[in-house]
């Protein structure tokens, strides 16, 4: 393995990661400090942060991409870069910020 096979690598978790790690502590946040379903001023300060997370997932996104393009990588390895840091960005925003989905999603029977 070379360096720069090795430096490619670490790059591109590194900005994979970032849309989940910043995720994970804005959701922190979002949970313990301001409950989205309480007030309409809390339900604002929640999509802040949840702009915040989307905001960096696509940036996130775009650089993996870039540099996965760069690299001449695979197709699939180019596609996965572009949609995986915004997806788990989103889902790891909504989990960590305990976001009740049972009240919007209802299991109907």
């Amino acid at each position: 393995m070379t360096v720069g096979y090795a430096a490619f690598w670490i790059y591109l978790a590194a900005c994979s990661n970032a849309a989940g790690i910043t995720a994970v502590v804005l959701g922190l946040i979002a949970r313990f400090a301001m409950r989205p379903f309480d007030t309409d001023y809390r339900l604002g300060f929640f999509l802040g942060l949840f702009g915040v997370v989307v905001l960096v997932g696509v940036v996130a996104s775009a650089l993996a991409y870039k540099l996965a393009t760069d690299a001449g990588a695979f197709a699939t390895l180019r596609v996965s870069s572009l949609i995986v840091p915004l997806v788990v960005g989103i889902v790891v925003f909504i989990w960590a910020s305990g976001f009740p989905l049972s009240r919007i999603l209802r299991r109907r029977g």
